[in-house]
């Protein structure tokens, strides 16, 4: 775990400066069975949460709410390399269905709020 007292990439500033990647993954030409891939996708991705290396997934959508046929991959990594080996082993781009395009990504600013009601069983994450 890094805290932000920890990390050099805040440029000296109040900013977090936590680096993630992020991997932009869309269709190609190639023709195959896209929803067999898909749950070796989605195991994947479980996988990659088990580890504590993925932050956050999921599709992009078009502004009628349909799927825009672009995913969007939030990867925790120590390298720029390390998150090309997981995007690598994703199963829609070793098919070939897929392919990715990937950036790092310095968080600035944002937030998540957490409540855990542990004798209601509950939580709110907004």
């Amino acid at each position: 775990m890094v805290t932000s007292k920890q990390s050099h990439l805040n440029d000296s500033h109040a900013a977090l400066g936590l680096l993630h990647y992020a991997i932009m993954s869309e269709f190609t030409d190639k023709t195959g069975d896209r929803a067999a891939v898909l749950e070796e996708h989605l195991a994947y991705q479980v996988k990659l949460e088990e580890e504590g290396k993925l932050f956050a997934a999921g599709p992009l959508l078009r502004e009628d709410g349909e799927m825009a046929g672009i995913g969007l991959i939030i990867v925790k990594a120590g390298s720029l390399d390390e998150a090309k080996e997981i995007a690598d082993q994703d199963p829609f781009h070793q098919s070939g269905l897929r392919a990715y395009k990937i950036w790092p990504w310095k968080i600035n600013e944002g937030g998540v709020d957490l409540k855990i009601r542990f004798a209601a069983g509950s939580f709110d994450i907004s």
